[in-house]
């Protein structure tokens, strides 16, 4: 073997892990939906991914890749984020930023926000949401190195992962709202997350889980692998609202609102996107692959608000 493939399979080898168990139920019996490659839009600090997952359902609904990030590759993937991934992308940022407009008006119409409202944003990246929430009282988690010293300019930012932060600093102080944007897909305990979340959320207060992949869309039972947020190595979750809905139940939320965005989003096409749609289903109907991604369709993204019942 050439020693510098062998030096680049022994640097990933040591940033993986393997899941056995279903990360939300625990079951070992789950069904084998697809195999897929994590590409070079996802490397590690100029090194190419290059590496197949079997990606799975469990009979609760979840889905989720059998191999993902461990701590150690979780550092090196997040680490330049912001520099390798947003910042490069002029257009992308503007089309996020309205996203944010759109995500805050709809969380708006559920939560009355006032000068002492608390609010967390989970995965905060550079702050870009939490920006909206100006006024209140605005906190932030961030792992990513640059994303968090960026977001800290303007917000209260913990650097790290949820469950081993310490919020004692704080006092008896809990949060009006926790927000999960676009990060639940890429927990690797995704229930331990959910869990601190709730232990921090006041009662009456509400859990926003927006800009989520929604494996039961049409699209991504379609198209499989070449979903556009396909589950993978480093995004290792496939979430639909049933399994959030019946996982916070345990922890009695109730499910008050949800939206999936498409039309009204800088994404849609729906002319160009419908055709993309009808060739993928042709191609499947004959029993012959699809090999082009997924585009931007009705369902493909959740937004999901839930209220923490008082009693």
């Amino acid at each position: 073997m050439d020693r510098n493939m062998e030096d680049d399979m022994n640097y990933f080898d040591n940033d993986f892990k393997k899941i056995s168990r279903c990360p939300i139920c625990g079951a070992k019996e789950n069904r084998f939906l697809y195999q897929i490659a994590t590409g070079a839009s996802d490397d590690f600090e100029g090194k190419e991914i290059n590496r197949a997952v079997d990606v799975v359902q469990c009979r609760c609904g979840f889905v989720f890749a059998k191999e993902i990030l461990n701590e150690n590759g979780k550092a090196k993937y997040w680490k330049n984020y912001a520099s390798r991934c947003h910042e490069s992308n002029e257009e992308n940022n503007q089309k996020r930023e309205i996203m944010y407009g759109l995500e805050y008006e709809f969380i708006s119409s559920f939560f009355r926000f006032g000068d002492q409202s608390a609010v967390l944003d989970v995965g905060c990246g550079e702050g870009g949401f939490l920006d909206f929430f100006n006024g209140m009282k605005c906190y932030g988690i961030e792992l990513g190195e640059e994303a968090a010293e960026k977001a800290s300019k303007r917000h209260k930012i913990f650097k790290g992962e949820l469950p081993d932060i310490d919020f004692s600093e704080m006092g008896e102080e809990k949060f009006d709202l926790i927000i999960f944007r676009g990060v639940l897909q890429y927990l690797d305990e995704p229930v331990r997350y959910l869990e601190k979340a709730d232990r921090l959320l006041k009662r009456g207060g509400y859990l926003y889980i927006t800009s989520t992949p929604n494996a039961d869309s049409f699209c991504a039972k379609l198209f499989k692998e070449y979903f556009s947020f396909a589950v993978c190595s480093v995004a290792g979750n496939g979430f639909s609202q049933n399994v959030l809905t019946n996982q916070l139940k345990k922890y009695n939320y109730q499910l008050c609102g949800e939206k999936y965005f498409y039309e009204e989003t800088p994404y849609c096409n729906y002319v160009e996107d419908i055709k993309h749609v009808l060739k993928a289903a042709e191609l499947s109907k004959k029993g012959e692959p699809i090999d082009f991604r997924s585009p931007a369709f009705w369902g493909n993204m959740m937004s999901l608000v839930y209220k923490k019942l008082d009693s």
